[in-house]
């Protein structure tokens, strides 16, 4: 009897380790301390997990807490208010989070900050693009390019990829499925860090676009350091592949003259779609990394010079002069 007792106790003191260990989902509104009015794209951070997300522009938000640490406190920001911290031990789910305006005395005035919210695009893809058709899986899962944003808690609006396709070999997959993933930085290594998505970002693209513009929007992501990276994660499945050949002289012409043979293929592999156009990044390549399958991060080798042609959208917050 005394055996079974000490069982179920050890059972009974095991559970609350197997629920701290369960996700969580912290959901709410932040509004103004005194008018209860909402305040559009605040910032929410869980200070020991290290995951952040943003209010819409109704003041609500979600955050999920996907690695749970004891005693870990919410924090809520937003210009032009006064930060607080609420422990998460005593946070109640859709709590309305109210913020006190920060205000400012100079000679006696009282002086409240006015904010405006500004668009700007990073590596804009406008600019010259080589057609060279190496950005696409070659043992790596990931290839992620480094953005520096105007100001901390930007939020992602938009990102861009330029597609190569040669629109001309029969082998070509037109259809592709990937993944966009969006981290912030490394402080140890500069390389891409935590996942600041939050959400899984699947693309499925059947159509001959070579720009391929994504609406970011509706995932609220928020940028909270300056520093952050877009991936392009690769997905090896069936769907995905292309056939590239090698072909000698003889068969280029016979497949002009669609009298094709395959007699004269020297050899074929396959590749995954997208394979991205490239872009010059041969004064700073430190700008471009690749992830081994051992999920650790990279530079490219030396001797590339160019980085996919990845752009991106984002709104900020200035102080109106």
């Amino acid at each position: 009897m005394r055996t079974i007792l000490f069982l179920f106790l050890g059972v009974l003191s095991a559970v609350p380790r197997l629920l701290c260990a369960q996700s969580l989902t912290f959901q709410g509104s932040v509004v103004e301390k005194n008018g209860r009015t909402p305040i559009p794209y605040a910032s929410v951070r869980l200070i020991n997990e290290k995951v952040s997300t943003g209010a819409d522009d109704k003041g609500t938000f979600k955050l999920l807490s996907s690695n749970p640490v004891e005693n870990d406190t919410l924090l809520f920001s937003a210009i032009g208010y006064r930060t607080i911290k609420i422990p998460v031990a005593g946070f109640v789910q859709k709590r309305v989070v109210q913020l006190e305006e920060d205000i400012q005395f100079l000679n006696e005035v009282k002086v409240l900050a006015k904010f405006k919210r500004k668009t700007i695009t990073l590596n804009s893809l406008d600019a010259e693009v080589k057609a060279v058709p190496d950005w696409s899986y070659a043992g790596f899962r990931q290839t992620a390019r480094k953005f520096i944003a105007p100001a901390e808690y930007s939020r992602l609006k938009q990102v861009s990829i330029r597609r190569y396709l040669t629109r001309k070999s029969p082998f070509e997959n037109k259809d592709c499925r990937f993944r966009i993933r969006v981290y912030d930085v490394d402080e140890i290594t500069g390389a891409p860090g935590v996942d600041i998505s939050h959400r899984l970002i699947e693309v499925e693209e059947t159509g001959n676009r070579q720009l391929i513009t994504l609406d970011l929007s509706r995932y609220n992501i928020v940028i909270p350091k300056k520093t952050f990276f877009v991936a392009i994660e690769w997905l090896f499945i069936g769907f995905n592949e292309s056939i590239q050949m090698t072909l000698g002289p003889r068969f280029a012409s016979e497949f002009e003259s669609e009298k094709g043979s395959d007699a004269a293929i020297l050899e074929y592999r396959i590749r995954y779609e997208p394979i991205i156009y490239s872009m010059d990044d041969s004064e700073n390549m430190r700008n471009i990394y690749q992830q081994n399958p051992n999920g650790t991060w990279i530079h490219p080798d030396k001797v590339v010079t160019s980085g996919p042609a990845i752009s991106t959208v984002l709104t900020y917050t200035v102080q109106k002069k």
